[in-house]
């Protein structure tokens, strides 16, 4: 058998996304039962046993407005873990990718975000992930941090998930339009990272799918995909502002990715964010088909 990718944080959207595309004989995911993030020795063992071709770090606490009153979980998971994982796999000249995110960024509006363009986050979960990079670039060894933004897909919790729900039994519903980004689909985003682990990334790359929109545009956009396939789709959609929304935790109101280092780098370019969105609709029609028909 050949090396595999060993994926951790493996109940994540992106993780089982990953896991999906690379195929079981392909790939290794591993959760907080198989493995303690925080014991270096412990994840030095499991990268001497299962040999793998790269690792790919998507373990994270993503509850951004939890994060705000559990910075202590925040930290420890996004900034501590990183760290422990990148130096064992220096130890064994493992490939690491570590995933990231746009919250690392002030969010003040202008042109899309550079990879060596000033951090500065805002919240508890961007200062956690901010110190993750730090962490992981720090150990040395073969290491790559991929920020991405807005993630979505079919399985699991997400936006897209939660503006279907809703739009089914809401008479009305209220999205930010203030906030700018670009959504990212994460079976897409997983191929883009299979692409580009075999090349042995290192630095900070972005990975988001190309354009811009809100996310009451993002919401607009789902409705419309929604009822072309003839979803239950009731609610009727007003925008609202971050300041009336009342988040406990301040989002970036610019939060668009320049990806242009993986584009000259390695080839890589995800499509527009409203591509991504189809294929998302297309793959969460199938997977609705599936379980009518079991």
């Amino acid at each position: 058998m050949m090396s595999p990718i060993l994926i951790l944080g493996r109940n994540g959207q992106l993780a089982r996304a990953l896991a999906a595309a690379a195929g079981d004989t392909r790939s290794v995911s591993l959760g907080r039962a198989d493995i303690d993030l925080w014991d270096e020795t412990a994840v030095a063992e499991r990268i001497e046993e299962l040999r793998p071709s790269v690792i790919v770090n998507t373990a994270a606490y993503t509850a951004v407005d939890a994060a705000e009153g559990n910075a202590e979980a925040a930290f420890a998971l996004n900034a501590r873990a990183p760290g422990v994982v990148a130096h064992a796999a220096a130890r064994h000249d493992a490939p690491l990718i570590h995933i990231s995110t746009d919250y690392v960024f002030s969010g003040d509006p202008g042109r899309p975000w550079r990879e060596d363009d000033p951090i500065e986050p805002r919240s508890v979960y961007g200062r956690s992930k901010a110190q993750g990079e730090e962490a992981v670039l720090a150990a040395g060894g073969r290491v790559a941090v991929v920020r991405t933004s807005w993630l979505y897909g079919a399985t699991g919790g997400n936006f897209l998930a939660t503006m279907l729900r809703l739009g089914e039994s809401r008479d009305v519903l209220s999205v930010v339009d203030d906030q700018t980004g670009a959504p990212t689909y994460v079976a897409d985003l997983a191929q883009a990272l299979l692409t580009m682990a075999p090349q042995a990334p290192q630095g900070i790359y972005h990975l988001a799918h190309a354009g811009m929109t809100t996310w009451f545009g993002f919401a607009s956009a789902i409705f419309e995909e929604a009822r072309a396939r003839g979803w239950p789709v009731k609610a009727r959609l007003e925008t609202t502002t971050t300041e009336r929304y009342g988040a406990p935790a301040p989002r970036p109101a610019w939060s668009v990715l320049d990806c242009g280092k993986a584009r000259r780098d390695f080839s890589i370019a995800l499509p527009d964010w409203k591509t991504g969105l189809s294929r998302c609709m297309a793959a969460l029609a199938e997977r609705q088909g599936e379980i009518t028909s079991t």
